[in-house]
């Protein structure tokens, strides 16, 4: 039998198997040299690269209350943040400010509850004098006004305190490096990803300071009080865009009064018996001839904080209007307004220390007050109110005195900046991620004015009553008066009052504390 032939086999390669079965591996084949290029890939180029992810951190301009506390609620967050002063070291001035019942749950969650409690004291009552004249004493009042019923209603009472305690009191909370001092802020820029400059829309905002030193970040917040740097940056920028409203453009919030205030060293306790105690009683005498009025708040340690509030004289008034109006007034100018009016501030002081001090048992007076209040204590501040129609733009947003400025009775410009920083910390906190766009951030600033805008309004003409109730000259002023000292219903009174201390909002990363209130604290916050 003749066997078949087959074809001779290519030459291959024998592997043995692990179990020494033959595999046979076929040689590759090779292209020839002159096609190579058609195996060659496609020259595509290479996408760009992802834009680099900043993680979420926050500029704040200003060092003020509003600011520190800003800063110390982000810091507790978990949040990055960085401060920016312009002056180059903490200037403490001004006299005492009330803390009230809806802000101690917020200390609470702070840890700083206790250390208020002992600096200060609850406010019990004001007693009104209707005028600055003859031999007054604490039972020689017009009127009286009962302010303990925040403690039952509220679950605390109201609280004075030295400002400069307070604010001692927040920004020890802060880590110092978080704090530049000297860094005064002069543009504000939101930066593109691409690196130009955007109006809208930008991926970061940038900060440059006179020393020439920039800053970046994810969010601007202007914490810089009434002048504030930031609040004419936004506005300028929205101008550019036609969004500027009619009602902000070109405003500027309006001359009140101006006043003198100081904090005297710890008194003789033997002429100072009434203000040894457990409780503060506020004394506000009224002038009639020279549209003041005068405020004394016992404080802790035998001290008491005075206030001198006087009408702006209108020729004064007139020329300050101008030069806030117009940016392009020598600063020199300026200068020579503000010391006019310091000056004239200063002669209404010297003309009233003759008035009776109704604390003092032995015959003292106002003058022995100032005499007893240190020089770098006495302090001299233009009174100005207002709410702006637009707190926000971009990555940028306001808070305190740069977005809302009311008058000091009731401390409502402390309270209303840190309510701020409460609302502001809780909804960035709640971002779902840490790298927004300014749409998103957008969208978050429109809820957060939305949420804090009827309580600065609120703050504003409430302040606006207290000085229309004890320093007002007109016979409205006498009738609002009469009213409230004699006819005020209780309920009407209740109302008012919870518009103010009813919304007692919570720091939402923090533990909760317990609600002392017999009335529910609102959840709007």
């Amino acid at each position: 039998m003749s066997r078949r032939k087959f074809p001779k086999r290519r030459s291959t390669s024998v592997l043995k198997g692990a179990h020494s079965n033959p595999i046979y591996v076929m040689p590759l084949l090779s292209p020839k040299k002159s096609d190579c290029s058609a195996y060659d890939p496609p020259q595509v180029p290479p996408p760009p690269p992802p834009p680099p992810t900043r993680p979420l951190h926050v500029l704040i301009v200003g060092a003020g209350i509003g600011g520190v506390t800003m800063g110390l609620m982000l810091e507790r967050a978990g949040i990055s943040f960085q401060i920016l002063e312009a002056s180059p070291t903490i200037r403490l001035v001004g006299s005492a400010l009330t803390v009230g019942p809806n802000l101690m749950r917020v200390m609470e969650q702070l840890g700083f509850l206790e250390e208020l409690m002992r600096e200060s004291k609850p406010v019990r009552q004001i007693r009104y004098y209707d005028q600055t004249n003859g031999n007054l004493s604490m039972s020689d009042y017009n009127g009286i006004a009962d302010m303990m019923f925040c403690q039952i209603r509220y679950g605390n009472a109201i609280r004075v305190i030295p400002r400069t305690t307070l604010y001692n009191m927040l920004y020890s909370g802060l880590p110092k490096d978080r704090v530049l001092m000297g860094k005064r802020v002069i543009n504000t820029t939101e930066i593109s990803a691409d690196g130009t400059t955007g109006l809208e829309d930008g991926s970061h905002v940038q900060c440059t300071c006179e020393d020439g030193s920039v800053f970046e970040g994810s969010i601007l917040v202007g914490a810089d009080g009434s002048y504030s740097t930031v609040r004419k940056q936004m506005f300028h920028t929205l101008e550019k865009l036609g969004e500027l409203n009619p009602d902000d453009q070109g405003a500027t919030l309006q001359p009140y009064q101006h006043c003198v205030v100081g904090v005297t060293d710890p008194l003789d306790p033997i002429e100072f018996e009434a203000i040894n105690g457990h409780f503060s009683e506020f004394q506000v005498l009224r002038g009639r001839d020279n549209l003041h009025s005068i405020w004394l708040m016992p404080l802790t340690d035998y001290r008491i904080s005075w206030s001198l509030f006087c009408q702006f004289p209108e020729d004064l008034r007139q020329e300050y209007e101008e030069h806030r109006a117009r940016a392009t007034n020598p600063q020199s100018h300026w200068k020579d307004v503000s010391k006019r009016i310091s000056d004239h501030a200063q002669s209404l002081l010297e003309s009233l220390c003759h008035v009776r001090n109704p604390l003092s048992n032995a015959g003292g007076d106002f003058g022995d007050l100032v005499a007893q209040t240190p020089a770098d204590r006495i302090s001299y501040a233009t009174m100005e109110q207002g709410v702006f129609t637009r707190w926000y733009h971009g990555r940028t947003v306001l808070l305190g005195d740069a977005c809302h400025k009311s008058l000091p009775y009731g401390g409502q410009g402390a309270n209303q900046a840190i309510l701020d920083s409460v609302y502001l910390a809780n909804k960035l906190f709640a971002l779902p991620n840490t790298n927004p766009s300014a749409r998103e951030l957008g969208a978050l600033f429109e809820e957060y004015q939305r949420d804090r805008t009827t309580s600065a309004y609120l703050a504003v003409l409430g302040s606006s009553a207290y000085d229309c109730l004890f320093g007002g000259q007109s016979w409205f002023s006498g009738l609002c008066r009469f009213l409230y000292f004699r006819m005020l219903p209780k309920d009407l009174f209740y109302m008012v009052s919870d518009a103010f201390y009813g919304v007692r909002p919570l720091l939402r990363f923090l533990p909760l504390v317990k609600e002392m209130s017999c009335m529910p604290a609102s959840k709007r916050h």
